[in-house]
């Protein structure tokens, strides 16, 4: 990656200060917190000031998320970092988000996660041309099946029985279309760890992965560690959000259908990134792809029985 080039840190925080420095903001102490396969994030500490601003770098296939964070910041201020400055090489700078990073967040704190999301999904259902300018992934209805395919079938061809979860990933996506829920900006990776905030309000991070396309999966990394009971009302007002937008639409039959597709897609992400990452990177993910794909036959079998 880039930024693990040698010299590359250097001139990540090089175009920072130049970003900076209109501002009277260019001079800071670097702390990287932290340096991988996907991201590098380092914390600028201001020297004009206390405050700090978060620069943070990805790779080109995640470029896009500097623009999806204008768009955010433009149509549904707070509900992400404010965008200082952005580049075509993956880089950012983010002002400071008060509060705290909501790995294991309460239900409370999810109802407002959620609540944050369903705001921008609600823009996102009617502005899908602006956010395909911005070079958002188009995976509506059979372009999802045939992205999963494309980039499962060039990373595990010889996975036992993978031509018939393709199959049945053509269908369910196909009967996940016609519950009938509008086509919006997915987050693609939506558990509380990537929110930050408190009670008095939290901003959605990690955009990288967005795509626009049917927004059912998103959900379920919401609900992930709840029991059945604490989930029940994030369930019923998902639901009703979606309703009250498109009142023809089955949220309840699509959340049925979700759990198969975003296993899959799960798994074609990470064969994704397996094929853009160093070999010597790829003990940090060549276990996932497996781990989705099982985790397919699950909810697979359940729908079949």
């Amino acid at each position: 990656m880039p930024w693990a080039e040698l010299g590359g840190p250097a001139r990540s925080l090089s175009w920072a200060r130049e970003a900076l420095e209109p501002s009277g903001q260019g001079s800071f102490n670097a702390l990287q917190q932290r340096t991988w396969n996907l991201s590098t994030i380092w914390r600028l500490d201001l020297a004009s000031t206390e405050a700090s601003i978060w620069l943070k770098q990805v790779p080109h296939f995640m470029r896009y998320e500097g623009r999806v964070l204008r768009w955010l910041n433009d149509v549904a201020p707070g509900s992400a970092p404010t965008l200082l400055a952005t580049d075509d090489a993956g880089r950012t700078l983010l002002a400071h988000v008060p509060g705290d990073d909501l790995y294991g967040a309460p239900v409370a704190l999810r109802h407002l996660i959620l609540e944050q999301l369903h705001a921008v999904q609600r823009i996102g259902a009617e502005a899908a041309p602006d956010l395909l300018a911005l070079e958002v992934p188009d995976l509506r209805g059979a372009k999802r099946s045939a992205d999963a395919r494309r980039k499962l079938l060039a990373w595990a061809p010889e996975w036992p029985g993978l031509d018939a979860l393709l199959r049945q990933f053509d269908e369910q996506v196909a009967q996940l279309e016609e519950c009938g829920l509008p086509a919006t900006l997915v987050h693609s990776d939506n558990h509380p760890g990537n929110a930050r905030g408190s009670q008095q309000g939290v901003a959605l991070l990690d955009w990288g992965e967005a795509f626009i396309g049917d927004p059912a999966t998103d959900l379920l990394g919401l609900i992930g560690g709840l029991s059945r009971a604490e989930a029940a009302p994030l369930v019923a007002d998902w639901c009703a959000s979606w309703k009250s937008i498109a009142p023809r639409s089955k949220p309840e039959r699509a959340l049925v259908i979700a759990p198969f597709i975003a296993a899959l897609q799960g798994a074609a992400t990470f064969a994704h990134f397996l094929h853009q990452i160093e070999p010597t990177e790829w003990p940090y993910h060549v276990q996932d792809v497996p781990r989705c794909l099982r985790a397919a036959t699950e909810p697979l079998s359940t729908q079949q029985e």
